[in-house]
């Protein structure tokens, strides 16, 4: 049975939300007498059949401007921006907003590593301060690690991070995804007396935790030709038990399956060298955000005629 849950917190809402706050209205906001600085947002939740609810608890991240400032022009509250755990009734569980100082955040979810629940998140900072970077909170939300790139020269994207163990000798690793930008040869653009330009580029990374060696890597220029600025624009990568890597790159239309080994490309799903016969036109992979693999077979279509 389909799950029947409508969780009614959606970007839209979210910002109209906070924009309404210039006008003096907060009614969108929590409000605590024990602990009034916190203003996260309400969750309007409505339940259908309980009975069909899977239990957990809803894991979000509000921000009302992806371009934040310091003090968010006049609809800043105390500890409003940040994540928050909320349970399956909306109630508010758990606000970072404070501990954070009022940051965006990104890709926050739940983990576990060897039966030990944990939180990770991607923290933006202010024009003023370091750029993005990890955190992984432990189950009394304390921070017991803080990833970075180890350079200003490759900022942490804020599409993706993964935390989990490798599987061989227990070290947890970081997954995420890198931006850069790199001179390169672009005189297949055509451009008049141009054959060099400036190219944004995203990668991804794997870190080891324990020792900060990193176990794997894979630049964007590496792979398919430069089309324009911000050519590739990576959503998501998602490792497999193989070792391999499933790259979702949202302006190439395409899911790039790489190999953990060496590198390469091993397969394409979309845009116009799919591995398959789907088009660019027809592909699933049109426009993706989030690639993840799984270990559940795909159901046959009610057409095919290929035997079980």
């Amino acid at each position: 049975m389909a799950v029947r849950y409508v969780l009614a917190l959606f970007t839209c809402p979210l910002v109209q939300g906070a924009l309404d706050l210039a006008f003096g209205s907060d009614d969108d906001l929590t409000t605590f007498v024990t602990r009034p600085e916190i203003r996260a947002p309400i969750l309007d939740v409505e339940v259908y059949d309980r009975e069909a609810v899977r239990s957990g608890k809803w894991f979000v991240a509000p921000y009302a401007d992806i371009a934040q400032q310091r003090h968010a022009r006049n609809y800043y509250q105390p500890c409003q921006t940040g994540p928050a755990i909320y349970d399956l009734d909306g109630e508010l569980i758990w606000s970072g907003a404070c501990m954070l100082k009022n940051r965006n955040t990104c890709d926050f979810r739940p983990f576990d590593n060897n039966g030990t629940n944990y939180l990770s998140m991607i923290v933006h900072g202010y024009p003023t301060d370091s750029l993005r970077h990890g955190l992984v909170l432990d189950n009394s939300y304390r921070m017991t690690q803080e990833i970075d790139t180890g350079t200003h020269q490759y900022p942490f994207n804020m599409h993706e991070l993964q935390i989990q163990s490798n599987g061989i000798d227990e070290h947890s690793t970081a997954l995420y995804i890198l931006n850069r930008r790199a001179q390169h040869d672009v005189t297949s653009l055509g451009i008049e007396n141009v054959t060099s330009g400036w190219v944004g580029d995203t990668g991804f990374r794997e870190v080891d935790l324990t020792t900060g060696a990193s176990t794997g890597a894979r630049d964007g220029l590496d792979g398919p030709p430069p089309k324009s600025w911000n050519w590739f624009h990576m959503n998501s990568v998602a490792k497999n038990p193989a070792g391999d890597y499933l790259v979702s790159a949202r302006w190439t239309n395409t899911l790039y399956k790489i190999s953990g080994r060496t590198g390469r490309i091993l397969w394409r799903l979309g845009g116009p060298r799919s591995s398959s016969s789907s088009t660019a036109s027809t592909s699933p992979a049109s426009t993706t955000r989030d690639g993840s693999t799984t270990t559940t077979p795909p159901r046959p279509s009610p057409s095919s005629t290929t035997p079980p």
